[in-house]
């Protein structure tokens, strides 16, 4: 019994299980305290309490700026905008008075409404000056002494109305430079300015 006692404490196979066991504790252990280093250098990393001056104020004001010059470029917009939808409506209540002028005479020129505002605008004159000389010249074009010749203008014809308006308007803008009948008149028609100027006058008050 003895014999056989000894022979079993000095089994290399026991031994190797106790080496194997002794290297796997090592190489657990081993890998806790890296697992436990890799947790620290990552807390390391990303601190509880974060240090002031993380928040990029510079960055912040230039969204601001930029939000501004966009809100101040969007308000310029809408005020041109207003702008010109003030300018179309009174365009187009210049429009309507023309024409409602001339349809009370039952004048062939209510047609060319809209092209009288526009060519006078374009001159800088009055825009109810050509449609109150039309009247008194040619009853708004029904009586014209040379085609399409509306406003008594020389003794020259034209193709059509527009043209005539056109033609007119620029001379009265570049040779009279005025809207006033009264100062036109003496030039326009020479022969009976006042009563001329009275009447064109009068008329404009009631485009």
């Amino acid at each position: 019994m003895q014999r056989l006692k000894s022979k079993r404490s000095h089994d290399p196979k026991t031994g190797q299980k106790v080496l194997l066991s002794f290297a796997l504790i090592i190489l657990l252990g081993s890998r806790i305290l890296s697992s436990v280093a890799t947790i620290q250098d990552v807390q390391a990393s990303f601190p509880e309490t974060p240090e002031r001056g993380d928040i990029n104020l510079p960055a912040i004001e230039l969204q601001d700026t930029t939000a501004q010059a966009h809100i101040a470029t969007q308000s310029k917009m809408a005020g041109d905008n207003g702008q010109r939808l003030r300018e179309l409506s009174e365009h187009k209540d210049k429009v309507e008075r023309v024409r409602a002028f001339y349809a009370r005479s039952n004048a062939p020129m209510a047609d060319h409404a809209d092209y009288i505002v526009t060519v006078s605008e374009q001159f800088g004159l009055d825009w109810r000056l050509i449609p109150s000389i039309s009247i008194v010249e040619s009853s708004g074009g029904k009586f014209c002494f040379k085609p399409y010749n509306f406003a008594g203008w020389g003794k020259m014809g034209f193709n059509n109305f527009e043209e005539a308006i056109y033609t007119v308007a620029a001379g009265l803008a570049s040779g009279y430079r005025t809207s006033n009948p009264y100062a036109i008149a003496p030039k326009y028609n020479p022969v009976t300015p006042s009563s001329w100027a009275n009447k064109v006058s009068y008329l404009m008050t009631q485009v």
